[in-house]
């Protein structure tokens, strides 16, 4: 990009959520001196991982976990594929254990925005861009709109200086109306490799836009 060699490391744990992954840029991160960080954030993150493990709450000063309270089926479930299903079919989510209501909701993305002004805080004082992309699910796609008003939280606090926010919910549906090929597997709900080309070539676009612009403004 514009000539410069980049390290880029992965830095990302499977099943973790954006909570654990500030925690770790903020505690474990730091020194190797990021010029970017890439945040992802989906309805799953804040419907299922924060409402399950819970926001601020589950981190303890000593860098332990609280153990958060769950229904009582939800362990049982948990450990029993059978019972999971048995619990299913009954109408209860072993992801959303405490429902979906508009008051879990408005917890969830009061907890966004506590963790917003966060990483806000943590990008400035540490001199780092940091780019949250908001990666639609499968009927997010279908139905041309996100289940949340996650876009409009972000978007409050980007500045295009320390925080950006990119919605890939546009890329996906156009690259749907040309057909070129499959973007999410409709079994689980996860990016095929084609869905995880335009997820990073929209991350590339949006990064090598801004430096284009910076490298021009040093230079005339």
């Amino acid at each position: 990009m514009l000539g410069y060699k980049y390290q880029i490391i992965n830095a990302g744990t499977c099943g973790s959520d954006p909570y654990f992954n500030y925690v770790n840029l903020r505690d474990r991160l730091l020194p190797y001196n990021p010029d970017w960080v890439i945040q992802t954030i989906s309805y799953h993150d804040l419907i299922s991982d924060l409402a399950l493990r819970g926001g601020w709450v589950r981190f303890k000063n000593d860098s332990t976990l609280n153990c958060i309270n769950r229904p009582l089926w939800f362990y049982p479930a948990y450990i029993s594929h059978l019972l999971r299903l048995f619990f299913s079919v009954a109408g209860y989510n072993l992801y959303t254990p405490h429902g979906t209501s508009d008051a879990v909701e408005r917890r969830v993305l009061h907890d966004l925005d506590t963790l917003m002004q966060q990483y806000t805080n943590l990008a400035k004082k540490n001199n780092i861009k940091i780019l949250f992309v908001i990666i639609p699910m499968n009927n997010e796609v279908a139905e041309k709109a996100y289940n949340l008003p996650i876009t409009h939280i972000l978007k409050k606090y980007a500045d295009n200086h320390t925080i950006f926010c990119l919605s890939l919910l546009e890329d996906f549906l156009n690259e749907k109306k040309s057909k070129h090929s499959e973007l999410i597997w409709k079994q689980d709900g996860h990016y095929t490799p084609y869905g995880y080309y335009i997820f990073a070539k929209a991350v590339a676009e949006k990064i090598l836009h801004y430096e284009k612009q910076q490298y021009r403004n040093t230079f005339n």
